[in-house]
């Protein structure tokens, strides 16, 4: 009665939260693995000259775990999912620079 608008008939705002889109929060994940895994495989192997498979994978462990906390991965699922793409995105860009090298060294 005094002009003012009724607040029980006004709608509630909706909460607009700033979410990370699917495909975001897998390309940081395995992005950020990828240079986790590069980076720490070179230097660990190095370190320790030990270049083998198990510095591999202690490197990919660690990679995965950066990757999927910087990605924002939650579930085991997810976690578990980021460590194979992350290993497989690793497989192929080795096989990638694999070719790049063999084919400069037998030219065009």
């Amino acid at each position: 009665m005094t002009g003012e608008p009724d607040s029980t008939n006004e709608p509630t705002p909706v909460a607009a939260t700033a979410t990370e889109s699917f495909w975001a929060k897998w390309a940081t994940a395995v992005i950020v693995g990828e240079v986790c895994l590069f980076a720490l495989f070179i230097v660990v192997g190095s370190m320790f000259r030990a270049l083998n498979l198990w510095t591999y994978i202690a490197a990919a462990g660690v990679a995965t775990f950066i990757g999927g906390r910087l990605g924002g991965l939650r579930g085991v699922r997810q976690w578990l999912s980021a460590a194979v793409v992350i290993v497989l995105v690793s497989f192929v860009l080795a096989y990638l620079l694999i070719l790049a090298v063999v084919s400069q060294i037998q030219g065009p």
